[in-house]
């Protein structure tokens, strides 16, 4: 997914639909049109309304905020997707700091666009492609281009790891063991000088007494593994440390656990997959 800001006002750019936020429900803005279809509809703000002839589509948004940005830019998203559309335009909707709306909004874009569908026969083919926002901003701000494209960067950068972190919890523990987790660390640390990899295999576990480590692993066919990840950046200023269990299945201590949960014991993993995806 592609992320362009464009000085033109709204209308002077072409796109397949636009996208309209309602903010706070807050139907009386200059940026809602459609007056007799949304009286029609009887739209109030709080719901999602695509209206295919005028091209446009109301998304609810409570409030300029961060973190409503992102939950809005992924409603939008999951409304539209299925849609035979390639592009949206959009207005600028800044909070309270530029670069991190427009980051957030683009993360609520790329983290809402999300799928594990590895295993499905059929997957679904979107043709959303393009998010295209206008320079023309909800308040009447003054839209500063650079840090807009500086947001949009970032958005991908995190976008990209939280999906990586994603596809690893979601991964099944017959492909994703504690092999799979440390090649995967490896991988990670081969091309790039400033992240160097150690991986530590039972033998160490043993002579470094991590009795627990190995008392949880005993019961699997699969040798556990110890994976410690270094990133030192040029100027460093602190030492800061992630630590992340990595249970590839989890099917309990003292007592196992019920049935229901087979589905969720893979997730186990979650800690140490954060802790990857930080790095």
């Amino acid at each position: 997914m592609q992320f362009q800001i464009v000085d033109k006002k709204l209308k002077d750019i072409k796109a397949d639909i636009e996208l309209i936020f309602v903010v706070d429900k807050e139907l009386k803005h200059k940026f809602i049109g459609d007056k007799e279809a949304i009286k029609f509809n009887n739209y109030k703000g709080d719901s999602v309304l695509i209206l295919s002839e005028a091209k446009r589509a109301y998304v609810p948004l409570s409030k300029l905020d961060l973190d409503e940005l992102r939950v809005a830019a992924a409603k939008a998203y999951n409304a539209l997707k299925s849609l035979n559309i390639k592009s949206i335009k959009l207005a600028s909707y800044v909070a309270e700091c530029q670069k991190l709306s427009f980051e957030a909004l683009a993360e609520g874009f790329l983290l809402g666009s999300y799928e594990f569908n590895k295993y499905k026969e059929k997957k679904e083919k979107y043709t959303l492609k393009e998010i295209i926002f206008s320079t023309e901003e909800f308040a009447g701000k003054k839209v500063d281009l650079k840090a807009a494209n500086e947001g949009f960067k970032e958005a991908e950068i995190i976008a990209s790891a939280t999906n990586f972190t994603k596809d690893i919890v979601n991964e099944i523990p017959e492909i994703y063991t504690p092999q799979k987790m440390a090649q995967d660390a490896l991988n990670l640390a081969k091309n790039i000088a400033s992240i160097k990899c150690e991986v530590y295999d039972e033998k160490f576990l043993a002579k470094e007494n991590m009795n627990a480590f190995l008392a949880v692993n005993r019961a699997s066919v699969h040798k556990p593994r110890l994976i410690h990840l270094t990133y030192k950046p040029k100027k460093s200023k602190k030492r800061i440390i992630f630590v992340g269990k990595g249970l590839t299945y989890d099917s309990g201590g003292l007592s196992l656990k019920p049935a229901d949960y087979m589905l969720t014991m893979k997730s186990d993993k979650s800690g140490a997959a954060a802790a990857l995806g930080i790095i």
